[in-house]
């Protein structure tokens, strides 16, 4: 595996995620779910208990001590000043906001302020108890205010405390106002320092100043209060401080009223404070019994949390798994390119050495002619000089005719050595080539390294692609089950419609009978009345007006039912109409796809014609350049004007052959070759069958097409008959609606009336008659819907098969564009080859350029005839995608049909299906028309794909005559070579 691979960093990234998030679930799961036992909770309120209680009894003693030094200043200043600041009523309407009751707590000595005072205190803490514990932080913080909850009950304690100190002073002590005033400042002094804790945050109080005590009006302190935020532990204090002062300034009004029984209000005032420490304690008792309930509580969401931990475990092992499959995939396909690429190496070195090894038996070849030239030439000169010394005389009259030639055949020499010049400028040229060629060997693996990264990028896309097609499929499920849901829902509402409307028919005679009946009723009660009592009348009348309201009620109830289920079938029209736009809207807009595909092949329709005919051109020009080369090559040769290429090319082949001259090595290679023939005719067979089932093809989309248009005549003749039920019943609706308000007049012209309870069983049973009546009705109609629906089924059936053979179709010609690539890249083959062979002849003489010029051109229009191929390819893996698509929404309306008629004999009370089954009718017509819009495309691909095999094989079939023509240049250059 390669490390800095995207795929193999990704993977990486999310597992190392995975394991990060893995372990900070298990810290924040192990840190933060350590909770403070009940135990401990108790333990730390006793000590805060404690060190609040330590502190009071500190502030007494501090407070005695500096009474007893300023006793000689609060003497003078009694409170005649101080308690009008501080009257008991404006502390009532502070605690309770009820400023009535503050006269009568001054006037009467009665204990009613101390329970009206602690009032307040009791749901302090009630508050905060009656959430429900949802985490460890939650919970810790509920155990906090329950810890507040036991310091209030201490602080009622101490104040009882207080009172019984308060009592023994009175007792024992006679001046017992300078003492309750010196209470009174003693406690004034903390609310004072409630503000002065608050704005210092966390500063400790300070402790009372004896000397100079500050005394604030109550309007101040009152908006002081009003306006400041308290804590629990600081509202609590003030509700304390407030409590005690209330108690000072009772005890002085009962020394100013009563001055003969102190001991008994003391009393009072206890057993009231006895019963309000008794509610206290009953709240503590539920406060613990809501711990023991949250605890609890606590325990059963430990085990859901440990439930979920469980859970994600497992997701997170399963997602492992997932990744490690991932993994070992890519690995596959990562081995598989790698094993490609040391394909393609291996070939490009055999090219390679095939084109070094080239070079080198053409140099050998040429310099063993050159030094056949020498030796000719030295043998010439021999023979002159031995002619020349044995015939003088006669020499000497053609001396001038030998100086001549001499002179030519130095001129000759001359040019033979500017010959081989050229071919060492080749040689060089041809080096730079082999350069060349190395560099796009080069280029070439970097390419297939870039295919190698998108073919790892498809892969992930399409692993995302399969994942949400499983999410669609699992949603097209649902929905398939509400489609049959709805259906039943539909047939028992028709039912039940057709039922009512029956009814309401029913009752619109009954109403006639009852006219007539009342009638004559109406003239006889006119003759009894005259001879019964009135008494009897007047009772026999309230009883069948009784009857008579019943009935009525019932009716109008009837009706409104009715008006109900008209109303909701009016919406569900207008849903499927808004769902019918958006399939319409789906629909152009496949349609504009589609469109857009036939523009693209027909461009590359247009694109192949021009290709063929530039190849034809190139081709006749290559003819045209080889024969020039050849003929000036061998002056010898003579062509008539009027012979094609290939027959002058057969006849230089055929006086070769009579000659019995050897072929130069290329040459030689390039007609002996067996690899090109047996490539060319596994071409040509291909062609041929692949035209054979193109035929095939072509019929079994002419069959596809007359079903389609069959099954769309079919669906269109069922709309219409389900469009004119559908009418129909909105008419009967209509109908009804008519009678419903006709029966509503006709009631209230038949309140005045009455009627006998012979008569109104009579009709009842008349009724029960006519409903079975419609009950069979419907159930008849009933079964001619499952029979149209089992039509309906058979239809689609038939629609599956013809999906099916359509999309046997789309696989064929999936297979037949495979065969055509191979095709191409076996012509790339032979391109090469050709490639090779022009190299080789541009050595031998200057004329064979122009052949390596040609392949070169031949290679680039295989190139793009190979790049057409693809992209029409996946056009059609596009096309394909398309009609299966369409073949997967037609086996879900075959489900839904299927559903339909297990769910037809059902019965319910709501008419909405009926629309919801013409819109079900309408897509299948859509689906319809849309398989046959396909098949007619796939025909147009089908007939695109025979022309392009035609000129395949036209394209062939001239690379063939061209390679022969080769041939028999080269054999002819052998010729006059030799």
């Amino acid at each position: 595996m390669d490390i800095y691979d995207t795929q193999t960093l990704g993977v990486v990234v999310f597992g190392g995620f995975m394991v990060v998030s893995a372990i900070g679930i298990f810290l924040v799961s192990t840190f933060s779910m350590k909770e403070t036992s009940y135990e401990e909770a108790l333990a730390n309120q006793r000590k805060e208990m404690a060190k609040t209680h330590h502190q009071k009894v500190e502030k007494k003693k501090k407070e005695k001590t500096v009474e007893k030094k300023g006793k000689t200043k609060k003497k003078e200043e009694k409170p005649n000043g101080k308690i009008p600041d501080h009257e008991p009523a404006p502390n009532v309407t502070i605690l309770l906001k009820d400023p009535v009751r503050a006269p009568a707590v001054a006037v009467a000595p009665t204990p009613v302020q101390p329970p009206v005072v602690i009032a307040p205190v009791a749901p302090v803490p009630a508050v905060p108890q009656e959430k429900l514990a949802s985490s460890p932080k939650d919970k810790k913080k509920k155990e906090k205010k329950v810890a507040k909850v036991e310091p209030a009950v201490s602080s009622v304690v101490n104040s009882i405390q207080v009172l019984t100190s308060k009592a023994a002073i009175l007792e024992t002590s006679a001046p017992i106002q300078g003492k309750n005033a010196d209470m009174v400042q003693s406690q004034e002094a903390p609310k004072q320092e409630a503000p002065a804790k608050k704005k210092s945050g966390s500063k400790k109080k300070a402790p009372p100043d004896s000397d100079s005590p500050l005394y604030l009006p109550y309007k101040t302190l009152v908006s002081t209060v009003g306006s400041m935020v308290f804590n629990e532990g600081e509202a609590q204090r003030l509700i304390e401080i407030l409590s005690e002062k209330a108690g000072v300034i009772q005890d002085t009004w009962h020394k100013a009223t009563q001055k003969g029984d102190p001991v008994a209000i003391l009393k009072r005032q206890l057993e009231e404070k006895e019963k309000l420490l008794a509610t206290e304690q009953e709240d503590a008792a539920a406060a613990k019994s809501k711990l023991r309930e949250l605890n609890k509580e606590l325990a059963a969401e430990k085990a859901k949390a440990a439930a979920g931990e469980a859970k994600v475990k497992k997701q997170l092992v399963a997602r492992e798994q997932e990744i490690t499959a991932v993994q070992a995939r890519m690995q596959a396909s990562y081995r598989e390119h790698v094993k490609e690429v040391q394909q393609l190496q291996g070939k490009i070195r055999t090219l390679q050495e095939q084109l070094e090894n080239g070079p080198n038996t053409q140099l050998a070849r040429l310099q063993q002619e050159n030094s056949i030239l020498r030796d000719a030439l030295n043998q010439a000169t021999s023979q002159v000089e031995s002619k020349q010394n044995a015939e003088l005389a006669k020499l000497r009259q053609e001396l001038s005719k030998v100086s001549k030639e001499l002179v030519e055949k130095s001129e000759a020499a001359r040019q033979e050595e500017q010959q081989r010049k050229a071919l060492e400028t080749k040689a060089a040229a041809f080096e730079k080539q082999v350069l060349q060629l190395q560099v796009s060997h080069k280029e070439s693996e970097e390419a297939l390294q870039k295919r190698l990264d998108e073919v790892s990028r498809e892969l992930c896309r399409s692993q995302t692609s399969h994942a949400s097609l499983r999410a669609d499929a699992e949603k097209a499920q649902e929905q398939q089950q509400q489609m049959a849901e709805l259906h039943s829902k539909l047939q028992s509402s028709e039912a039940e419609m057709k039922s009512k409307c029956e009814e309401l028919s029913g009752l619109h005679g009954q109403l006639k009978e009852a006219r007539a009946e009342n009638s004559q009723l109406t003239e006889r009660i006119r003759s009894i009345e005259a001879l019964l009592e009135a008494g009897q009348a007047r009772d026999t009348q309230d009883a069948q007006v009784s009857l008579r309201e019943g009935r009525e009620k019932e009716l109008e109830s009837q009706v409104r039912c009715l008006e109900k289920e008209a109303t909701e079938l009016k919406e569900a029209v207008e849903q499927q109409k808004v769902k019918n736009n958006d399939l319409r809207e789906k629909n152009w807009k496949a349609m504009e796809a589609l469109a857009s595909a036939e523009r693209a092949c027909e461009e590359k329709l247009r694109s192949l014609t021009q290709a063929k005919e530039e190849s034809e051109r190139q081709l006749s020009m290559t003819q045209a350049q080889t024969k020039e080369a050849l003929l000036a090559l061998l002056p010898a040769l003579s062509g008539s004007a009027h012979q094609s290429y290939t027959e002058w090319l057969q006849a230089l082949l055929g006086k070769h052959r009579c000659r019995h001259t050897p072929l130069p090595g290329p040459l030689r290679s390039l007609l002996l070759s067996p690899d090109l023939a047996s490539k060319l005719r596994e071409a040509e067979e291909t062609q041929n069958s692949l035209q054979a089932e193109c035929d095939q093809y072509r019929t079994i989309l002419a069959e596809t097409e007359g079903m389609l248009k069959d099954l769309q005549r079919s669906v269109e003749e069922e709309e219409q008959v389900w469009k004119a039920k559908v009418s129909a019943t909105e008419e009967e609706l209509q109908k009804s609606r008519v009678t419903v308000t006709h029966l509503e007049e006709i009631v209230e012209k038949l309140r005045g009336e009455l009627e006998s309870s012979d008569q109104v069983r009579e009709h009842t049973s008349h009724l029960e008659a006519e409903l079975e009546k419609h009950m069979a009705a419907s159930s008849a109609e009933c079964q001619s819907y499952a029979k149209e629906v089992a039509g309906l089924r058979q239809l689609l059936l038939e629609s599956q098969s013809q999906l099916d053979a359509a999309k046997s179709e789309a696989q064929k010609q999936s297979n037949e564009l495979a065969l055509v690539s191979e095709c191409g890249r076996e012509g790339n083959g032979a391109r090469v080859c050709v490639r090779v062979c022009g190299s080789l002849a541009s050595r031998g003489s200057p004329p064979r350029a122009s052949l390596c010029g040609v392949s070169t051109q031949l290679k680039t229009q295989l190139e793009r005839t190979e790049a057409l191929l693809e992209d029409e390819q996946a056009q059609r893996q596009k096309l394909t995608a398309e009609f299966e698509e369409a073949q997967s929404s037609a086996c879900r309306l075959q489900a839904e049909l299927e559903k339909l008629r297990s769910m037809g004999p059902l019965e319910s009370s709501e008419a909405e299906e009926a629309t919801q089954l013409k819109e079900r009718l309408e897509k299948e017509k859509k689906l319809t028309s849309d398989l046959g819009r396909a098949a007619t495309k796939l025909q147009e691909l089908l007939k695109t794909t025979q022309e392009q095999l035609a000129k395949e094989k036209d394209t062939v079939k001239k690379l063939q005559e061209q390679l022969d023509r080769t041939e028999d240049s080269s054999s002819s250059k052998e010729g006059t070579s030799v």
